[in-house]
């Protein structure tokens, strides 16, 4: 469906690429931990509600990011990936002007 993908990953602005890539590493780290380790599975949850409290006033709070780690936390999941690309185009396409 998406044959220009990275056409619209590119499209986000800079200063956002640092924190959405905290955020990857965020559910990386909790897809790496074990699952009867609660404990570290909680202290990786509030750090990832951390870095989202910091998305406020972006283009990337509400829907656009609850997709966004949707798909990080399954990345196997192309219906995600596709519902999150879908409404970036939107987004990027309404909010810059080309």
């Amino acid at each position: 469906m998406f044959e220009n993908k990275q056409a619209i990953v590119d499209a986000i602005p800079p200063d956002l690429h640092g924190r959405l890539s905290q955020l990857a590493n965020l559910y990386w780290r909790l897809r790496w931990v074990r699952r009867w380790d609660s404990s570290g599975r909680r202290r990786v949850y509030r750090l990832i509600s951390a870095h989202k409290k910091n998305f406020d006033g972006t283009i990337f709070e509400g829907e656009l990011l609850r997709l966004f780690c949707r798909y990080l936390a399954n990345p196997m999941n192309r219906n995600s990936e596709r519902r999150y690309l879908m409404l970036l185009a939107c987004r990027l396409g309404k909010d810059n002007v080309r």
